[in-house]
């Protein structure tokens, strides 16, 4: 298992609704990516369509279906051919056709064109008017370990995800995101910055992983989409708490681009889920909060 691995996060401007011009703009970004020698690249939440037209009234419902696509559509595989071309692994947001199902995926797409799928958990606002939520987690084995998946409102709100990640060994966690400003007024930027800044840090030091997280930016149709794309993970102190440590990207950059940074995944520091070295005991007790959360059931 390799422990070096370059990661490269993405800001993307998505064409509303405009699949063609979208991946023209990912392929882009993945031969950008791969000439910085870079391993795997995430790209943002819905970036095949941008965000906006899954939420706005005024597309249709068979409108937006005829932009969702299943893991063989045409779309999906111009990516695929181009991640083996480029040699890198590639993850992008897109709306997916399953059977007679609409969800918000992730395709995890590796170098040699194999294609996994991860369907967003936990639906935000209006995204649940159209897709369905996903029910399943996602790893990936890959030559730098286990790689999980997460889409947005699954990161910043549910620690119990990252957690079964972290437990399971995961030690980079891939998070395409479509957070926007709630609005323009005054300190709305501010407010974004500092909710998107204490949650990811929050996930680095709670599970000791690594994160590369990406975002959408500018207008899409009515939204403001406010970037922050960052490679980000645990450092490395004189001292047993992990920390986080941004490797690439900032919070409050807004500008569509790429940045990239090499880690080392021997770094990660899951403390709550290994024994303790005095007792030998684990502190983290999923058994046990299984029997909460049946009792809350009841």
């Amino acid at each position: 298992m390799k422990d070096k691995i370059k990661a490269s996060a993405v800001n993307f401007k998505p064409v509303f609704a405009d699949k063609k011009a979208n991946i023209e703009k990912i392929i882009y970004f993945m031969g950008e990516a791969a000439r910085q020698g870079s391993d795997i690249v995430v790209l943002p939440e819905l970036c095949l369509t941008g965000y906006d037209v899954f939420k706005e009234e005024g597309v249709t419902p068979w409108e937006k279906m005829n932009l969702c696509e299943t893991v063989l559509g045409r779309s999906i595989r111009a990516v695929t051919e181009a991640a083996k071309k480029c040699g890198i692994y590639t993850v992008l947001g897109f709306g997916e056709r399953y059977g007679e199902e609409f969800y918000n995926s992730a395709a995890f797409i590796t170098s040699d064109g194999e294609t996994g799928i991860y369907r967003k958990m936990h639906l935000f606002d209006r995204e649940g008017l159209f897709f369905s939520a996903g029910s399943k987690p996602f790893t990936a084995d890959t030559p730098w370990g286990r790689t999980a998946i997460g889409i947005c409102y699954d990161t910043y709100n549910f620690p119990e995800l990252l957690r079964y990640y972290a437990c399971t060994g995961a030690r980079l966690y891939l998070n395409p995101t479509a957070m926007a400003l709630e609005n323009e007024s005054e300190g709305a930027k501010a407010s974004f910055c500092g909710y998107y800044r204490s949650t990811l840090e929050y996930d680095v030091i709670n599970t000791g992983m690594f994160i590369v997280s990406s975002n959408l930016c500018g207008i899409d149709k009515s939204s403001h989409f406010g970037g922050g794309s960052v490679v980000m993970g645990v450092g490395r102190g004189e001292f047993k708490r992990p920390f986080p440590v941004y490797y690439a990207g900032s919070i409050e950059d807004e500008s569509e681009g790429i940045f990239t940074a090499e880690l080392d995944l021997s770094m990660h520091n899951p403390r709550l889920f290994k024994p303790n070295p005095v007792t030998g005991d684990t502190a983290f007790k999923p058994e046990l909060y299984i029997k909460l959360y049946e009792e809350i059931k009841k």
